[in-house]
């Protein structure tokens, strides 16, 4: 019985320390390719790997005017 016990308790334990996607922000980034912040992809604010998307990589637009995409943005 405590074999079971410990096994149930350890699955419990990796499903509770999963991030739920309630916490992930998504965001709208960026590609700079023909001009500055020229094509819209899906990113988060926080993570290991770079968003990238058709072109390179998406940056978060600096001003409301659209003229600046530079803040580092990570992959969903």
């Amino acid at each position: 019985m405590m074999p079971v016990m410990a096994f149930a308790l350890a699955i419990g334990g990796a499903f509770a320390s999963q991030a739920s996607p309630e916490s992930t922000i998504v965001v709208d980034g960026f590609v700079n390719t023909h001009k500055p912040c020229d094509i819209k992809v899906r990113c988060q604010i926080e993570g290991l790997y770079e968003c990238t998307g058709p072109g390179g990589i998406a940056y978060g637009m600096d001003d409301a005017s659209g003229t600046s995409c530079t803040s580092p943005l990570f992959r969903l």
